[in-house]
This record gives structure tokens, C-alpha cells and sequence, in this order.
């Protein structure tokens, strides 16, 4: 039996995406990379696929432990699989081959922004949208909803994250106001 004193997040599950739905993410993928590949005249190299990605985001490429990753939603791509292939796929594309043709040097670089001019001459050239944002009604994927819990110092009411509330619970966080610098104190 769980105790009492720790929260939990439950997160609903939502259909995803089926094995052919997800080839064709993959196929697409592996397709944009080839036409950036023959638009730049480079060999790029190829990139983990993973359909991991939680919450409102549709897709994101991050570096890993030396790895390049593009991550998907499945649950977004269930609902709106034909936009996000269209649009999506090479969002994230465009957002590791600015990671490929523009790598940071240790003295002198200039700083890349995640959505800035490379990132958008990129996306003209692939020919797709350089919306950053996409407008989908998220209200069936699933969202995490964390239980607040209150505290309180000095000065005011604070309301507390889960994990935070947790590892005061455990002994090993103390947090203070910001305010009048007091340490903050379960309300029971």
C-alpha cells in the first residue's frame, strides 16, 4: 500500500499509433533526410526514430548521450497523423540538420536559436511550414495532473509541487520563501 504522505501521477492512456502508421512515420522521416541530403549536396546521416514523447509537444529532436533523437507523440499523431506527417516530421528534420550543419565551436560561435534564420531557411527549403506552433484541440491526450499541496511561511500561502512536497516528506529538500526567506511549513 502506497504511503500516505507521497503523491502520484496518473496519466490516461490513449490510443497511439499502429506498427504501419508508425513505418510510414519513420519512411517519411528517412525520406526528408534524403531530399535535405540531395537539396545540400551532404551525406546526413541517419537518425533514431523513437515514439516516446509525452504531453502537448507533437515531436522534438534532442542530442542523448551522444545520440541524435527525434522523438514523437504518439498520442498527437493518432489524432492528426496526416498534418503532423506533413508538418511535423519535417519540423523536427529541420531541427537536426541545423544540429548537423551548425555545430558549436569551443571559442567564437555564434549561438544557433532553436527556431531562428538557419532553422527557417531550412524549412523553405524542404518546403514545408515554418510555423513553430501547431493549433490541435489536445483536450483527449492525455496530460499529467499533479496534485498541489499547501505550505506556509511568514509572509504567505505557497502552493507545492508533488515532487517537492515529497522530498520534504523524506527529509532531503528544505525550501524557503523568497520573499521573507522563511522555511516553508506544511498547512494541515
Amino acid at each position: 500500500m502506497p504511503d500516505s504522505n507521497r503523491c502520484f501521477v496518473r496519466v490516461e492512456r490513449l490510443m497511439g499509433l499502429t506498427g504501419s502508421q508508425k513505418n510510414q512515420v519513420i519512411a517519411e522521416t528517412q525520406s526528408v533526410l534524403a531530399r535535405a541530403g540531395q537539396l545540400l549536396g551532404k551525406k546526413i546521416p541517419d537518425v533514431c526514430v523513437l515514439f516516446d514523447l509525452k504531453g502537448r509537444s507533437a515531436g522534438q529532436f534532442r542530442m542523448r548521450k551522444r545520440t541524435c533523437e527525434i522523438r514523437y507523440n504518439p498520442s498527437v499523431f493518432g489524432l492528426y497523423f496526416d498534418d503532423n506527417l506533413v508538418n511535423t516530421v519535417p519540423h523536427e528534420v529541420a531541427h537536426y540538420l541545423v544540429y548537423i550543419l551548425y555545430p558549436r565551436r569551443r571559442s567564437g560561435y555564434r549561438r544557433v536559436k532553436p527556431h531562428g534564420l538557419e532553422w527557417r531557411e531550412l524549412m523553405i527549403k524542404l518546403g514545408a511550414d515554418t510555423s513553430v506552433c501547431h493549433n490541435y484541440d489536445l483536450a483527449r491526450v492525455p496530460q499529467r495532473k499533479e496534485q498541489r499541496f499547501g505550505y506556509d511561511c511568514d509572509c504567505r500561502q505557497h502552493q507545492v509541487s508533488c515532487r517537492r512536497h515529497n522530498k520534504i516528506q523524506s527529509g532531503r529538500g528544505r525550501y524557503s520563501c523568497r520573499y521573507c526567506n522563511a522555511e516553508l511549513r506544511e498547512v494541515v
